[in-house]
C-alpha cells in the first residue's frame, strides 16, 4: 500500500476546488454545476450602502434598507456654542457645548 496525502488545495476564480495529491494526481472536488460563491470585492459608496461583488459574476447591495452612517465633517459655532456633525448621508446635528464661563467656589475655613 502507498501512501497518499494532499500536497495542495486550490480555489480557482470560479468557484472549483482542485486537489493535488503527492503523487501529483489531481482531483476536482464539485463541479461546474455546483461551484463555490464567493466575494470577489466588496466596497462602500458615500451613501452608506455595502455593494458586493462575488466571484461568479453576481453583485448585491447588502444594507440597502438600512445605511451606514458616519460623521464626515464637525464645525463649530462659538458665538452659539454649538457643535455641528454633518453625516455623509447630508443631515446634521447640533450638540450644544456652552459651559458656564462664572463659576464661584464657595470655600469655608473650618
Amino acid at each position: 500500500m502507498v501512501l497518499k496525502w494532499i500536497k495542495n488545495i486550490n480555489l480557482s476564480p470560479d468557484g472549483i476546488i482542485t486537489v493535488l495529491y503527492n503523487n501529483e494526481e489531481t482531483e476536482q472536488i464539485n463541479d461546474l454545476n455546483n461551484p463555490i460563491k464567493f466575494i470577489s470585492n466588496m466596497s462602500l459608496t458615500g451613501e452608506g450602502i455595502l455593494h458586493v461583488n462575488y466571484n461568479d459574476g453576481t453583485e448585491d447591495n447588502i444594507n440597502q434598507n438600512n445605511p451606514i452612517k458616519w460623521i464626515s465633517n464637525i464645525s463649530n459655532d462659538t458665538s452659539e456654542g454649538k457643535l455641528k456633525f454633518t453625516y455623509n448621508n447630508d443631515t446634521e446635528d447640533d450638540f450644544n457645548f456652552v459651559y458656564p464661563t462664572n463659576i464661584e467656589i464657595n470655600q469655608n475655613s473650618d
